[in-house]
């Protein structure tokens, strides 16, 4: 009951307002100290951090702290804020409106105007230049602003796939309005100044993908980022989303040492609550975990679903139509061959995510199966049941786009890939490239499972270099157990006290892979 009185909007503005009562104390310290100690870069450079939605305090967070630092170093630093009066954006979802109607009704009047007063409220905080977008004279909608706007639509009401009813198509002509529009206010933006590099968290939807759409246009070097899950930790890519750069192979990995094993081996156990973590979903531990009336002893493959509008936006199917055609052939073959067991676990976030699913996976199953049989178990995403005590349980981990797999080869698990997962081009997984081989595997799985290719070793490798090398931790962002969950904390010092920045703010400089070691 507390947690929901906490949680209204009321209570949201009393901490909102607090929190950047914070916020303007240190930045007002941070800017009358002088760079006494700090090295200059050789070669001062021009950024814009595309930043644009004021109202979302955790973006504003580091990109402040990366701002602050850029210019500490000698670089000029823009910033670049919505102003309002767009048609749709990001930061639109429709658990932000009372009703899909309320949307329709007021746009994003209410919306935009909190927004734009808060981002204006910050940056009033310090001396960064900012640009302010506005809606431009429209111009023709271009084909290859169709992932843009589908992405936004599809996120703004928790769908994965396309939909023809009425209401996928008013919103996603929202959200191609939008993208119309903000591309005119981003193209003369990026046009009118040169910059060295541009900066956007995210980089896949309206408005940050239009900044490296325009950036890439230009030639002008693009860099996204995004929260990492440990706590406090932010992952960065050239040139690209990290969705996509993560299923690119890593580069050769070195052997870890002792100190580097105890590490990650620690960091995995406690992923089973995410007590290490500002990003989780599950609600139950292994500890706590109800145990499901499923023949172990069989060959038994656990199956992890990702939520259905996130996996069709950012992972591909080379193998089946798509997620869903996925659990659905997979569905049929263990009907088929009922002496191998599949359970199959859909992903919390669909009920305990910021963005609920509008399109459970629960109900998909349902309308094409009646009634499963023994063998098939689904463990729904609110079950008081832990994913980690299924991995451990299992003979074979099939995954469509879950960073879950990951985890599975490190724990020795077979895991078979289906889609466009970071586990992909690493060498820890099965992955076939078509459906025939797919259900080959399944059959040397129902034959042999102890015959599955596995490499727990690499799988260790690949786990520490995701999340220790490539997830880059921060000491200048102080992570927070309550909105907003970060706050910028950097001081005069920040060069030698934040390593993990430093290597950011080097790796922006030199135009060099981001990724922190120590």
């Amino acid at each position: 009951m507390l947690k929901k009185v906490f949680s209204t909007k009321f209570f949201l503005n009393i901490r909102s307002f607090l929190e950047l009562y914070q916020w303007k104390k240190n930045f007002k310290s941070l800017q009358s100290s002088t760079r006494q100690g700090t090295i200059l870069a050789t070669k001062q450079q021009t950024f814009l951090i595309g930043s644009t939605i004021g109202g979302n305090l955790n973006t504003l967070a580091l990109d402040l702290v990366l701002a602050f630092a850029l210019k500490d170093r000698g670089h000029r630093v823009d910033f670049a804020l919505c102003g309002g009066g767009f048609d749709a954006c990001m930061y639109a979802e429709l658990n932000k409106f009372d009703s899909l109607q309320d949307f329709l009704n007021d746009g994003m009047n209410r919306l935009c105007k909190n927004c734009s007063v808060t981002g204006k409220q910050v940056l009033g905080f310090t001396d960064i230049p900012v640009i302010s977008l506005s809606p431009k004279a429209s111009t023709a909608y271009r084909s290859d602003f169709d992932e843009i706007a589908k992405s936004g639509a599809k996120r703004f009401l928790g769908l994965g796939t396309d939909s023809l009813d009425d209401e996928y198509i008013t919103i996603l002509d929202k959200f191609k309005s939008a993208t119309v529009q903000f591309s005119n206010s981003i193209q003369e933006a990026l046009v009118k100044k040169k910059y060295d590099v541009v900066i956007a968290h995210h980089g896949i939807y309206v408005p940050q993908a239009l900044y490296q759409k325009y950036a890439m246009e230009l030639n002008t070097k693009f860099v996204s980022w995004a929260q990492g899950y440990r706590k406090g930790t932010y992952i960065f890519s050239w040139n690209d989303t990290y969705h996509r750069e993560l299923i690119k192979p890593f580069k050769e990995l070195n052997p870890l040492n002792s100190d580097q094993l105890s590490t990650i081996k620690q960091y995995l156990d406690s992923r089973d609550i995410g007590e290490n973590d500002w990003i989780r979903f599950g609600t139950t531990s292994k500890k706590d975990s109800l145990d499901i009336p499923t023949d172990w002893s069989k060959p038994s493959a656990v199956l992890l679903t990702n939520v259905s509008w996130d996996a069709q936006l950012h992972y591909e199917s080379r193998l089946f139509e798509n997620m869903h055609d996925w659990i659905l052939q997979t569905i049929k073959w263990f009907i088929a061959n009922p002496d191998c067991n599949l359970v199959i676990r859909i992903h919390p976030a669909e009920m305990t995510g910021k963005i609920k699913s509008r399109e459970p996976v629960v109900k998909f199953i349902n309308h094409h199966f009646t009634n499963l049989p023994a063998n098939i178990r689904v463990i729904e995403p609110l079950d008081q049941v832990s994913t980690y005590s299924l991995l451990e349980r299992s003979n074979l981990v099939i995954i469509f786009g879950t960073k879950a797999g990951i985890e599975a080869s490190a724990i020795g698990k077979p895991l078979l890939i289906a889609g466009e997962a970071w586990s992909r081009n690493k060498g820890i997984g099965i992955e076939p490239n078509s459906a025939t081989e797919y259900f080959e595997f399944l059959r040397q799985f129902k034959e042999n499972h102890n015959s599955l290719f596995r490499d727990q070793r690499r799988g260790i490798e690949v786990a520490y270099h995701y999340f220790f090398r490539k997830l880059i931790s921060i000491r200048s962002i102080k992570p927070l157990s309550f909105y907003p969950y970060a706050r910028p904390q950097l001081n005069k010092d920040w060069h030698e006290k934040d390593k993990g920045l430093f290597s950011v703010i080097k790796s922006l400089e030199d135009g060099t892979e981001f990724e922190f070691i120590n």
